[in-house]
């Protein structure tokens, strides 16, 4: 027979109904030992018709003896998949279940009525099936609260008489082997409750996964007038093909893409699932230093996209330094000597160093000595070039996809562009700054370009050239200036140079290297004070007047201040008048003049001292002079003979 009840769900699409089917056997009344014939087959449909049991049980079975009978659990769907299927057995006074066999691809396995491990999961279950509070209750969602009075049936299952299979396949049947006894005579009934099944419902299609992944790759460093290649490498890692997508890199401040421009970024026709294309990209620096930046993949028509690690360049470059060193002052006419020191302080070589040596109009360079090189000093500076850096060939092209790919690009993409090249820069352009001194070593100075103009204006330039300079490396010389009718000398050293790119196309910026310093020396000029002292008359009798006179004349470049004459006159001699551009005062044998203010150069002053010969021997006048610029006196003196005639002069 064939029960359809309707169908009773619950969330997540249990199934828990309370759907019986009895079967009835009678006591046998004789006492043979065989089982009898099992009774024609009965079978119950669920409501939705998802799932048919059949079962049968003998015709008559003994009292006290074991029999047996078998249950059939069919999926009778053709696209629906059945879950935690689950029969129990309901409590009958007469019947005792003692065991419970499944069926399995030909091998029995036994459960065992008594499981606990079986009882715990069937308790389990009925609690995930609960439905929430706020849903309506189904009639038949706990079997085990249900009750149906037909026939004696009644709801309640053990926990211990569970049929159960984990999932039937549309079509897939499962059997059961049942094994019972009765205690007492009359009719007997074997009930089967439907508790719970979850049907599900599975629809199949083909699920791709495009993924874009890109990578960028850069020389760790480049020198300036290098071409640098960036590789961009894509990759599609998933199951799909990638439609049209654009490559797109913001280049940091200081790159910039053959065609000038601060952005690169390029189009992509497709990249299927699996493959790798890679591009190459030629930019150049347009100062030094780090120059980093991410790659980013976006395609046109979703939202995929991907972006590469931080990466980019270092670029280095060489970097002059000039510095110029002379004494503060010489004397007037003394040769002033400078020592210029040219250095590379960058980590490039500055090749092709052009030197200007500039001098005064009217100062006179005797000489510019030989250069003399310095190596390098380690502890300044990091280790050299790295090789394998941007190669200097023939470039084609600012963005190109690698030759070991298969070519994807737009022929716009790929076109030819020129070399890379760069002129050499005239002085008159050169915008770097001078480093100036006001004593012997040079400063930097923030004068503008226009004032070293105007300096070099006023100059003249010896040129020379240095074939290269290693980083760290220093070339030095030594050049002898003198002036004429100057109270200064001033000087200016220029070191440029300029590098040059491998090829044919010129770029808007200027990769000179440059620098400039500047010295002076002061021209000391001098007062030069002359002290001359003359007798009229030499050999003097006695009794004889005898006049000196004495001359103090600036010979030097430069006045002298507080000039002072002091006259000491030998005891041979009395003082009868002293003369002089001041005035005077003497004390025995001493006569002081007051000072003169100021001595100009070629200037001169005269004093006379008049004196009578006393008695006669070798006589000696001292003269002292002090000055400003004479501290310490000078001392001159000048010796006279006196002699009496009346007899022979003393000393002779």
């Amino acid at each position: 027979m064939t029960f359809r009840l309707p169908l009773k769900q619950s969330r997540g699409f249990a199934v828990a109904i309370a759907v019986g089917i009895c079967l009835i056997a009678t006591q046998a009344s004789g006492q043979t030992t065989a089982q009898s014939p099992a009774q024609s087959g009965q079978s119950i449909r669920t409501g939705d018709g998802m799932l048919a049991i059949e079962a049968n049980l003998p015709e008559q079975v003994r009292i006290g003896e074991q029999f047996t009978y078998d249950v059939t659990v069919q999926n009778a769907t053709d696209n629906v998949t059945l879950h935690d299927i689950e029969l129990r057995h309901a409590d009958q006074s007469s019947l005792t279940i003692e065991s419970i066999a499944q069926q399995d691809q030909g091998d029995q396995k036994k459960l065992a009525t008594d499981n606990q491990d079986a009882a715990a999961k069937s308790s389990q279950q009925n609690s995930d099936n609960k439905r929430p509070s706020d849903e309506p209750q189904s009639r038949f969602a706990n079997p085990a609260n249900q009750r149906q009075s037909a026939d004696g049936f009644d709801g309640n299952s053990s926990s211990d008489q569970a049929l159960t299979i984990q999932a039937l396949q549309p079509g897939e049947s499962q059997t059961f082997h049942v094994t019972a006894s009765v205690d007492q005579e009359g009719p007997v009934k074997a009930c089967l409750m439907i508790t719970h099944y979850r049907p599900s419902i599975c629809l199949q299609t083909t699920a791709i996964k495009p993924e874009l992944k890109i990578t960028k790759q850069s020389p760790q460093r480049n020198q300036l007038c290098e071409v640098i290649e960036l590789v961009y490498t894509v990759t599609n890692d998933g199951t799909g093909a990638v439609g049209k997508f654009e490559i797109r890199d913001d280049l940091s401040d200081g790159l910039r893409t053959i065609d000038d421009q601060e952005t690169l970024a390029f189009a992509v026709d497709q990249l299927k699932g699996g493959d790798t294309r890679k591009f190459v990209a030629r930019v150049y620096a347009t100062k030094t230093g780090e120059f980093r930046s991410r790659a980013y993949a976006k395609a046109v028509d979703s939202d995929l996209s991907a972006r590469s690690e931080n990466v980019g360049p270092e670029i280095v470059g060489a970097q002059l330094q000039v510095d110029v060193q002379g004494r503060n002052a010489v004397p007037s006419e003394t040769p002033a000597v400078f020592t210029a020191t040219v250095r590379n302080t960058g980590q490039a070589v500055a090749e092709n160093i052009q030197v200007a040596v500039h001098i005064p109009e009217n100062a006179n360079l005797h000489r510019i000595s030989d250069v003399q090189l310095r190596q390098r000093d380690p502890s300044q500076l990091a280790t050299d070039r790295q090789s394998g850096q941007t190669r200097r060939s023939q470039y084609r092209g600012q963005v190109q996809e690698s030759s070991d790919q298969p070519a994807s690009q737009p022929n716009a993409e790929q076109s030819a562009v020129e070399r890379l090249t760069r002129g050499r820069r005239s002085a008159q352009q050169s915008q770097a700054q001078p480093k100036q001194t006001a004593g012997n070593a040079s400063t930097k100075s923030g004068n503008a370009a226009d004032q070293k103009t105007e300096t070099q204006a006023a100059m003249r330039a010896e040129e020379f050239s240095i074939e290269s300079l290693e980083p760290g490396q220093s070339a030095q010389f030594d050049y002898v200036l003198t002036a004429r009718n100057q109270d200064r000398i001033e000087t200016m050293v220029i070191a440029r140079s300029i590098c040059n790119f491998d090829g044919n196309q010129d770029v808007a910026y200027d990769a000179t290297s440059e620098d400039t310093a500047t010295a002076s020396t002061r021209i000391i000029r001098l007062p030069g004070l002359q002290v001359y002292t003359l007798d009229d008359a030499d050999p003097a009798k006695v009794g004889s007047p005898i006049t000196y006179t004495i001359r103090v004349k600036n010979e030097g470049e430069a006045p002298d201040q507080n000039i002072q004459i002091t006259a000491t006159l030998p005891e041979q001699l009395k003082l009868d008048n002293a003369d002089g551009p001041t005035e005077s005062q003497h004390e025995g044998s001493t006569i002081t003049f007051q000072p003169i203010d100021q001595l100009n150069p070629g200037e001169e002053a005269e004093y006379t001292l008049t004196a009578t010969v006393q008695s006669a021997g070798a006589a000696q006048l001292k003269v002292e002079l002090v000055s400003q610029s004479f501290t310490s006196p000078v001392e001159t003196s000048e010796p006279t003979q006196l002699f009496d005639p009346k007899g022979a002069a003393t000393g002779q």
